[in-house]
């Protein structure tokens, strides 16, 4: 009789797996992305400037800086905060973020919040935090691509950008997300080195001269498009205590984190006076599509990768080039030396894009003059390039069909020698914690790591992911 009164939930239940790894997986190796614009058509001197333009901009590098940035920038907002983020997690960082976004809130400050709808630690609209912010009449917080159940091949399509707008003076994007991994000095498990740039718009310039515009722009069409939706403004009576008590805790939390004097609170901090002259901001990114999109920022790697003359250093957590991705991309340059940092199967936690990588090492090797791998502390998680040591481009853009084809991506390209030179030295940096994997090629710098050992229960776990996913590279 039990087994009667199951068979028919077991059959649904199987029938719903297949139909979600179907749509999810297989679908993807047949779909092809819509096509907005030719390679060709690329006007690359719009990345150039003349003089010193209306920004100034700044790389954030090292933990805890990267968190007493963030704090500093919004504990002086006066008028309003936008942010697009794709993961945040349970911890320190997130006592902070929702913390000060409310005391923001509580001085007048106007607050927008999109996060994506897999990635945030608000799990159900029950959750108390989610209460917390909704409750608060000057935050307002959307989910892109929210409540997916019955739309699994949506799943592939996350908002994977990463960006602070403060007071439209001032927005930073990069690869960091709101986790204690990525931000604490003292973390406790593997740690995550990553990098943010800031971008300033130098006083007394307007801003519709200034990419901060850019920015904005791209905040609004996530805002309002149709796949980002607000979910219950109205506060329930019977949740409305619920929200004032994880406010109070909120606050309590914070409190509690500011007398500890190690997270950078109340700080004065001149960042125009920091930050690098440039002459030119311009912000790229993916088109908001599902399934496939048009793979823009891709088409401008490439055409930068084919017109660099001396050199490009080019920094990526995977490199994962997918036989789609080389339709768009040659990862080489017919004149420029190319130098690709990554992580090694001994640092990198993703093995699902690191399977990817290791199937596709040999064709690196052979379009990269050198290609280091990143054997220090943690793993690596920037997303850089520098092209001929002028043009800076950072974002949230890994070099992989999902960053390609499937998510919404950004990028900054940055006209400007000094910082050109600033992201050259981080990523050098990185490369003396690294080796270099062709024995024959340039090493660039002293490398002072040896190889890490990859320990057999991984080795097991990249052997079988390698296989299992070996025909769903468009995933990766």
């Amino acid at each position: 009789m039990l087994l009667e009164l199951l068979i028919w939930p077991i059959i649904l239940i199987l029938i719903y797996l297949m139909y979600a790894f179907v749509t999810t997986a297989v679908i993807y190796a047949f779909l092809k992305p819509s096509e907005s614009f030719a390679v060709d058509e690329i006007d690359l001197a719009a990345f150039y400037g003349e003089e010193d333009g209306p920004d100034k901009a700044l790389i954030i590098e090292n933990r805890p800086f990267s968190l007493n940035a963030r704090i500093n920038l919004i504990e002086n907002a006066r008028l309003s905060i936008k942010i697009a983020y794709f993961a945040i997690t349970d911890g320190i960082v997130s006592d902070v973020f929702y913390g000060q976004i409310l005391e923001a809130a509580n001085r007048g400050v106007v607050v927008q919040i999109i996060f994506d709808g897999m990635g945030q630690n608000l799990i159900g609209e029950k959750d108390s935090v989610y209460w917390a912010l909704v409750k608060h009449p000057f935050i307002n917080l959307r989910f892109y691509e929210k409540n997916q159940v019955l739309t699994p091949w949506r799943w592939n399509n996350i908002m994977h950008d990463k960006i602070l707008i403060v007071d439209d003076k001032y927005a930073m994007t990069g690869g960091r997300n709101l986790e204690d991994r990525f931000h604490l000095s003292d973390y406790e498990g593997e740690s995550v080195e990553d990098r943010d740039v800031l971008i300033i718009r130098r006083e007394n310039r307007v801003l519709e001269e200034s990419s901060i515009s850019q920015f904005i722009s791209y905040f609004n069409e996530l805002w309002s498009h149709p796949y980002s939706r607000r979910l219950n403004r109205y506060v329930p009576a019977k949740l409305s205590e619920v929200a004032h008590r994880k406010q109070a805790e909120a606050f309590s939390n914070l409190n509690e984190l500011k007398q500890s004097a190690r997270y950078g609170f109340d700080q004065t901090i001149d960042w125009e006076a920091m930050a690098r002259p440039t002459r030119k901001i311009t912000l790229v990114s993916n088109p908001i599509q599902r399934l496939k999109r048009d793979p823009q920022i891709l088409k401008i790697l490439q055409a930068l990768f084919q017109t660099a003359k001396e050199s490009i250093f080019a920094q990526s957590p995977f490199i994962v080039p997918g036989k789609e991705m080389q339709k768009y991309f040659d990862f080489g340059s017919d004149k420029a030396a190319v130098y690709y940092l990554t992580n090694s199967s001994a640092s990198s936690p993703n093995l699902f894009a690191l399977s990817g990588q290791n199937k596709y090492m040999t064709f690196l090797s052979q379009k990269a003059d050198q290609l280091y791998e990143y054997h220090g502390q943690g793993s690596i998680h920037g997303k850089s390039y520098v092209i001929d040591s002028r043009l800076s481009l950072i974002g949230s853009f890994n070099l992989d069909p999902r960053s390609a084809f499937l998510s919404t991506e950004n990028m900054v390209i940055i006209d400007s020698v000094p910082l050109s030179q600033d992201l050259t030295a981080h990523i050098m940096i990185l490369m003396q914690e690294s080796v270099p994997f062709l024995k024959d090629g340039p090493h660039l710098t002293q490398n002072l790591k040896q190889a890490q050992a990859i320990p057999k229960a991984k080795k097991r776990r990249l052997t079988a992911a390698y296989w299992l996913l070996y025909f769903f590279e468009d995933i990766l």
